[in-house]
Formats: C-alpha cells, sequence, structure tokens
C-alpha cells in the first residue's frame, strides 16, 4: 500500500494539464513525422464522393479530441463523455474506411454507451469511484455478446449478402474482443468502478494490435500513451475512494 504522499504526488501527476499536452504532442507531432497525415483514401458517404480524400487528417485531429476525452474521464470530468459521444462518429468513419466493415454497426453502440456515462454522472455532484462487485462481470458478459453478434453480421456482410464466411478472421477476432471490452467497458465506466482501468489497459493492447491491422498510425501513438495514463488513472481512483471511506 502506497503512502498517502506517494497517493498525492500521483494524482497530481495525473490530474495535471500537462499531461494532456504531452498526449497532444505525441499524437501530432508523431504521426506527422511518420508521413501519417498524407494517408488517402477515396470517400463515398450519402452519394457525396471524394476521390483523394485526406483520411490522415481527419484521423489525426479525431485522435486528438479523443486523448482530451480521455485525459477529462481520467479526471472525472463528466463533460469527456459528453464530448467522447460526438467524436465516436468520426472514429466510426475512420476505421470503416481503413476496413473495420463491422464499424457502420459497432459504433453506433458505443455512442450509446458515452452517452449513459454522462447521464449517470450527471446524477451526482461528485464522481466517486467504486469496488468491483458482480455487476461488474455481468456488464462484460452482456457487452461480449453484443460484439460477437454485430461483428459477425459486419464482418459477413449478413445484412447484404448473407453467408457464414467471416471476412478478414484476423483481424475480426481482434474487433470482435475490442468491442466487447469497450461495450462492457464503457458500461462500467458510467458506473465509475475503478478497477475497469485495468480493462482499458487489456483494450489499449488489444487496439494497439488492432491498428497495426489497419495502419491507423495515427491510434497507434494515441494507445502507447493511455497504457501509460490508465496506470495513473487506477491509482487515483483508488486513492479518489480511499479518501471517502476515511482510510486516510
Amino acid at each position: 500500500m502506497l503512502k498517502e504522499k506517494t497517493y498525492q504526488r500521483i494524482q497530481k501527476i495525473t490530474e495535471s494539464v500537462y499531461l494532456d499536452y504531452i498526449g497532444l504532442i505525441i499524437v501530432i507531432f508523431g504521426s506527422i513525422y511518420l508521413g501519417f497525415h498524407k494517408t488517402i483514401k477515396p470517400l463515398n458517404l450519402f452519394g457525396f464522393e471524394i476521390q483523394n480524400y485526406y483520411l490522415g487528417y481527419q484521423s489525426i485531429l479525431s485522435t486528438s479530441i479523443s486523448v482530451m476525452v480521455t485525459r477529462l474521464v481520467t479526471r472525472r470530468k463528466n463533460i469527456g463523455n459528453l464530448i467522447g459521444t460526438f467524436n465516436t462518429v468520426s472514429v466510426a468513419m475512420i476505421e470503416f474506411m481503413l476496413g473495420n466493415t463491422a464499424a457502420i454497426i459497432t459504433y453506433p453502440v458505443s455512442v450509446i454507451g458515452n452517452y449513459y456515462a454522462y447521464y449517470l454522472w450527471k446524477q451526482k455532484s461528485e464522481v466517486v469511484p467504486i469496488g468491483i462487485n458482480k455487476w461488474f462481470f455481468i456488464n462484460f458478459l452482456f457487452g461480449f455478446f453484443v460484439s460477437i453478434v454485430l461483428n459477425f453480421i459486419g464482418f459477413t456482410n449478413f445484412l447484404t449478402t448473407p453467408n457464414l464466411e467471416i471476412q478478414n478472421m484476423p483481424l475480426f477476432i481482434t474487433t470482435t474482443l475490442l468491442v466487447g471490452l469497450t461495450f462492457g467497458g464503457q458500461i462500467n465506466t458510467a458506473k465509475k468502478y475503478k478497477e475497469n482501468w485495468f480493462t482499458w489497459q487489456l483494450y489499449n493492447l488489444t487496439k494497439f494490435v488492432q491498428n497495426l491491422q489497419l495502419g491507423n498510425i495515427a491510434q497507434l501513438l494515441k494507445y502507447v500513451f493511455y497504457f501509460f495514463n490508465a496506470t495513473l488513472g487506477w491509482i487515483t481512483w483508488s486513492y479518489v475512494k480511499k479518501k471517502k471511506e476515511g482510510k486516510f
């Protein structure tokens, strides 16, 4: 068990705006240095077509917003959940264009998950983390069930050309795991479980693999930063819980 002064130092680092800047610098300058901003894909959205669409720029912007959303949630600021609700739409578009065909049906659920967290956090004047219980695991079982169903539909094109052949099995497995972690993690974030930060660590590692498969450099850099941030988040949320229980 850490001493209170150590907890206080870690909380100060976790909630520092300077850590926000570090995350943004890693994503923006790292992506530009590696040339990801030059990524071009054809865009066809609701009949609107652009042959040479600079998807790299959108991905870097969307990833930068995601960094700020995560940092706000880490600091227990509910505005992060609200911003994340809207930014998820952009992330879905990017992943779909890079090859995640199931994104079009899985990300709408993530939008609902972000708003659910915003709604629950808004009910309390202060966001106080809680300890693990049976519902923590039940939420994950539900999240993975929904993920398997939706990704199967998306990766088999079941709605348009019904068949049981999964397109791109490695990406299907990675994405199904990620979406299951996302759905379960979003519910548990809404419930404010401090142990949920371990979930996001597994998510960060898996997301890193997925973005290697998709070739999304901006996201790769983001999840390197997220792994570090999630460790700080767990320690800080644990400290906040202990203080509320009068253990310091």
